[in-house]
């Protein structure tokens, strides 16, 4: 079993204890969808036939909570490290140091701009709706279980980077630091402080 499926049976076993309030369910229940990953998602950005060299092309991975406190996570191409830029720019000096195909770039690019594909943008690999609500002082009465659900969320997340690790080269990842006092959460945040390659 998996860091982050434990997490969520724990969750799961602290609500079936007592009544459980409609916004601790709805994290609940965006924790019970593989917390908001898009195993599709994931799957064509790992497809080789999606990519211009033959092995690991590199990528970042940005986090950001957006004006609806929802966590997003998107991947970019390492080659543009600027993530106000789309992942579908490939206005680079040379072209031949994308590592990926450009019609897959200009998919991603054009899933994320208004009149583009209905559903989330196609480099968004995690969206967490209200994930600015695990924080358990809001919650007096389900503390442990908001507990267990961002703990569930952090593991999930790192779950989500190894696995991309094990076919890209991830060179950056937004951190996602949970700030305790002594053994008990009190809130947490994202950090672009943490610079990993991943090989």
């Amino acid at each position: 079993m998996k860091k982050s499926e434990e997490f969520l049976a724990q969750a799961r076993q602290l609500a079936e204890r007592s009544a459980v309030p409609p916004g601790v369910e709805s994290l609940l229940w965006e924790a019970q969808n593989d917390f908001g990953v898009n195993q599709q998602k994931v799957d064509e950005l790992l497809q080789a036939s999606n990519w211009a060299i033959p092995l690991r092309p590199k990528v970042v991975l940005y986090a950001q909570i957006n004006q609806r406190s929802n966590l997003t996570v998107r991947w970019y191409p390492a080659l543009i490290v600027d993530p106000a830029i789309r992942a579908g720019q490939t206005e680079v000096d040379n072209e031949d140091a994308l590592e990926f195909d450009r019609m897959f770039l200009a998919r991603c690019a054009a899933s994320e701009t208004w009149g583009g594909a209905p559903s989330r943008p196609l480099n968004e690999l995690l969206w967490f709706r209200d994930a600015l609500s695990l924080r358990p002082e809001l919650h007096e009465e389900q503390k442990g279980l908001v507990e267990a659900l961002f703990f569930g969320l952090k593991a999930r997340y790192q779950e989500l980077i190894d696995e991309l690790a094990g076919s890209l080269e991830v060179t950056y990842t937004t951190g996602m630091l949970p700030k305790l006092k002594g053994r008990r959460l009190v809130g947490w945040k994202l950090s672009d402080d943490r610079h990993e390659a991943r090989k």
